[in-house]
């Protein structure tokens, strides 16, 4: 019963954040002030952070990058996917404007689908862009925004890795925009799809940077599979460390 009541009272703050820091500001934002994205993204993060810590969640940053991520350099995130609070972490560390891809289903949910629209997120119907939704995507990264993309393009389970998508490759190909690999573990722990709703688990979720990679079109498929090579091997030394296996948040 304590856990019930805990958790109901985590969804309850999250979705009294969700509506004061992103549904609301968002509205008065675009339909009063006629701000762009680029103004309000610092909601994103403000709302990020505040649905981490509803949840429970302690993030912490595992910076082995050479690079500063904190000069809101642009890049194509690109890394593991495990839950749906996956994304909140990205934008908490990404400072310059960052977009997801949105299912079409959740962009018409009332309210909440109009918000995620006017906060950057892109549309997509089972795995395909629109012709409408590419021409966004290649705006948005013209103007030098960021993207974040999960090369297993659903959420998996467990360990394991879901077979690798090329979207974020191409991306970062064709646009020669530089993808940012990131490691994620302990999301699942908190919030799983495999688990009931009213199950959260506060735990401790560890977001590990590493160096940025650049792909040309004329080794595009060795590039991909040296860098499928490097994850596989870089997080199965990452999760011995970092992981902690499911049920062990209380």
């Amino acid at each position: 019963m304590l856990l019930l009541i805990t958790s109901v009272t985590r969804w309850f703050s999250y979705y009294l954040i969700t509506l004061v820091t992103y549904i609301i500001p968002h509205h008065i934002e675009h339909y009063i002030f006629r701000n762009t994205f680029h103004t309000t993204y610092r909601w994103m993060r403000l709302w990020s952070i505040t649905s981490l810590w509803a949840f429970g969640a302690k993030l912490y940053l595992v910076n082995n990058s050479e690079e500063d991520y904190e000069s809101g350099k642009q890049y194509i995130w690109t890394g593991n996917h495990r839950s749906w609070i996956d994304h909140f972490c990205i934008f908490k560390y990404s400072l310059n404007p960052t977009h997801i891809f949105l299912n079409e289903k959740f962009a018409k949910v009332f309210l909440f689908g109009r918000t995620c629209l006017l906060s950057g997120s892109i549309p997509v119907d089972k795995g395909s862009l629109s012709l409408k939704s590419k021409k966004k995507l290649i705006n948005n990264l013209k103007e030098k925004h960021s993207l974040c993309l999960f090369f297993e393009g659903t959420r998996g389970q467990g360990k394991e890795l879901l077979p690798f998508r090329k979207g974020a490759f191409h991306f970062s190909m064709k646009n020669k925009v530089p993808l940012k690999p990131f490691f994620l573990f302990n999301t699942e722990n908190i919030a799983s799809k495999n688990r009931n709703f009213f199950d959260i688990r506060p735990c401790d979720i560890f977001l590990v940077l590493e160096n940025s990679w650049q792909f040309t079109e004329e080794n595009f498929d060795k590039e991909v599979e040296e860098f499928q090579k490097y994850y596989k091997t870089k997080y199965d030394e990452l999760y011995l460390k970092y992981a902690k296996e499911l049920p062990v948040c209380d």
